[in-house]
């Protein structure tokens, strides 16, 4: 039987949204305001992971380098007015949410789409910590803002759960020394995520809820 945590940490995108195509619709936007070449969604969804600056910076490649920060600034600013027209939760995650466990959130993204993909599914208040890449102590894969969440929930690393699509997730858990969920079918490489050495690993959201209430 699978041990059921006293408290799940999730992170965002790939984990409980599936928020590629708003993602690539806004990164797509900013490349051609600065007529740069865009990409398909595949392409787009390799490049997340570690926040959207990144993200930009893997979009734009060498030839956006001197410019990367004004891209940015007009990714943010476009994906912030866009950001829930086609972000949907994976089946299974507003039903696991209905339910009494405790969670909070820890993720890359920016506070201010985050927030509004919360409230826009009903979820601004089911949260008890809601740590963002401009808002954390520290960014995953540091363990800061895990440790943080911890802390204020007066839980122990052992009796917790980080549960993620990619290496920071998992990077971060190892680092607090809590348990980790590795959630195969989301935005980082599968083989990658396994090779990484999760607690435990499911196919979708969907099989993890599954294996907690079984």
């Amino acid at each position: 039987m699978f041990p059921l945590p006293g408290y799940f940490i999730f992170d965002l995108d790939g984990t409980l949204f599936d928020t590629g195509i708003d993602l690539a619709r806004s990164v797509n936007f900013a490349l051609a305001e600065f007529k740069l070449p865009t990409h398909d969604l595949a392409t787009v969804i390799s490049f997340i992971g570690n926040g959207s600056l990144n993200l930009i910076r893997r979009s734009t490649g060498e030839q956006g380098e001197h410019a990367v920060r004004d891209i940015h600034q007009c990714f943010l600013s476009h994906y912030l007015e866009n950001c829930t027209l086609d972000t949907q939760p994976y089946p299974g995650v507003l039903e696991f949410l209905q339910s009494e466990v405790r969670a909070s959130i820890l993720t890359n993204k920016p506070d201010a789409p985050t927030r509004k993909i919360l409230a826009h599914f009903g979820l601004a208040e089911r949260f008890e910590t809601v740590f963002c890449g401009d808002t954390t102590p520290a960014r995953k894969p540091q363990p800061d803002g895990l440790l943080e969440i911890l802390r204020r929930a007066c839980v122990e690393s052992k009796d917790a759960l980080m549960v993620g699509d990619d290496l920071p997730d998992l990077g971060a858990a190892l680092a607090a020394h809590v348990p980790s969920m590795a959630l195969l079918g989301g935005f980082g490489a599968r083989v990658a995520l396994l090779e990484a050495q999760p607690t435990f690993s499911a196919n979708s959201f969907a099989d993890f809820s599954r294996l907690i209430h079984a």
